[in-house]
C-alpha cells in the first residue's frame, strides 16, 4: 500500500514546478488556487491510499490530472473573466456533478472585474467542497 503522504507529496510538488499554470497571476491570486489544489490532492491522495499501490497510483494520477485542469481552467476563467470561462468552468466533470460549486460559480463568475487577482479568489473560493 502506497501512503497518502508520499503520494500528495509528489502530485504537489509536481503542481508547484509548472509555473505555466500560474498565467500572469500574482501570489495574491495564484496562492489561494495553490491552496485549493494542495487540500484537493491531499483528500484525493487520502482516498486512494487504502488500494493497492497500481490502483493509488493511477487514481492520483487522475485527481493530478483533474486537479490541474480546474486550475487552468481557473486562471483563464478569471485573467479573461468572460462568461465563456466561466461557463467552461462549470461544466468541468468535477464541477458538472456538484450543485453548491456550480451555484456559487454563477454566483460569482458573472461579475467578474478587471482584477484578475481578485477574480482568483472569487473563483477559487467558489470551489470550496470541490474533490477532483
Amino acid at each position: 500500500m502506497t501512503d497518502a503522504e508520499s503520494l500528495a507529496r509528489g502530485a504537489i510538488e509536481r503542481l508547484l514546478e509548472n509555473e505555466s499554470l500560474r498565467g500572469d497571476l500574482s501570489d495574491v491570486g495564484f496562492g489561494p488556487i495553490v491552496e485549493w489544489a494542495s487540500n484537493a490532492l491531499v483528500g484525493a491522495a487520502q482516498a486512494a491510499a487504502g488500494a493497492d499501490d497500481e490502483t493509488a497510483r493511477a487514481r492520483m494520477d487522475e485527481a493530478e490530472t483533474a486537479t490541474k485542469r480546474i486550475v487552468g481552467e481557473v486562471v483563464d476563467a478569471a485573467q479573461r473573466h468572460t462568461r465563456a470561462e466561466v461557463r467552461a468552468l462549470m461544466s468541468d466533470p468535477a464541477i458538472a456533478h456538484n450543485p453548491g460549486a456550480r451555484l456559487r460559480l454563477a454566483a460569482n463568475g458573472w461579475r467578474l472585474g478587471d482584477d484578475s487577482d481578485a477574480n482568483a479568489v472569487r473563483l477559487i473560493r467558489a470551489l470550496r467542497g470541490v474533490q477532483p
